[in-house]
């Protein structure tokens, strides 16, 4: 498998979900959350799709942790991965990825984020708008 860059992969991604019929807001929103995970592995220094796609329930599960961690609501984390799943799937079809993610859920009940603080932070500085006090004070 040899897949393209993240922006390519996107371009493609989009011309994908407008054939299938969806609508532009649909669109948009997928492609907003593909950004959202390729964003979360650049901060995990995982810059080979190649090698992340061989593997994807691995990061999928970090990935969900991390969404717990910075207290994203459940119907947007769950969201987020159905997005990854569709992802999953223009992926097969195109590049001929064979993971299957079809079965992907999000476990609010994960340990801490595999993220370290620098990464965390940067990921807060990008979601700021997921977290509010009432959030925080629901955590104690």
């Amino acid at each position: 498998m040899n897949l393209p860059n993240n922006s390519e992969i996107l371009k493609q991604f989009a011309s994908f979900l407008l054939e299938s019929g969806l609508s532009s807001v649909s669109i948009k929103n997928y492609l907003s959350d593909t950004r959202h995970f390729f964003r979360f592995l650049e901060l995990k220094k995982e810059n080979d799709l190649d090698k992340v796609f061989q593997s994807i329930t691995k990061y999928i599960n970090e990935y969900s942790s991390d969404q717990v961690t910075l207290l994203t609501p459940k119907a947007t984390t769950n969201r987020r991965l159905a997005s990854i799943r569709r992802l999953g799937t223009f992926l097969k079809s195109t590049f001929n990825v064979s993971e299957n993610l079809s079965e992907t859920k999000v476990d609010h009940n994960a340990s801490p984020s595999s993220l370290n603080s620098t990464e965390l932070n940067q990921l807060l500085k990008t979601n700021s708008s997921a977290i509010s006090s009432q959030k925080i004070l629901d955590q104690f």
